[in-house]
């Protein structure tokens, strides 16, 4: 059973299907670990800096990359539900703009 509800947002469903075609099986893992978080399990979620604790990112491992170089899940979370916003590997960008992400935020609001 979920504690909470999911909802991805389109851009990070836009850029979820890009990173697949390179990286296959990427949504499989994306998948798994969106689960494990709706459940309530405790996943090394790290708060975005630049946000009050409403914001955080996660690990995922992209197939033949392991967790620690793989994907960054983006998420907003509150008392029911989990807004996935964006989604990028860490070797193209090593960290994301709090612009870029309240942009994404406010259009998935």
């Amino acid at each position: 059973m979920s504690r909470w509800k999911i909802e991805k947002g389109k851009t990070f469903e836009r850029e979820l299907a890009r990173l697949d075609r390179r990286y296959r099986g990427l949504a499989n893992e994306v998948e798994l670990r969106l689960d494990s978080l709706a459940s309530g399990e405790i996943l090394n979620e790290k708060r975005y800096l630049g946000f009050k604790g409403l914001i955080y990112q996660i690990r995922c491992g992209t197939g033949s990359i392991g967790r620690k170089n793989g994907a960054r899940i983006i998420y907003y979370k509150d008392e029911s539900r989990l807004l996935i916003l964006y989604i990028y590997l860490k070797n193209s960008a090593s960290k994301i703009s709090s612009k870029k992400i309240e942009r994404i935020l406010k259009e998935c609001l």
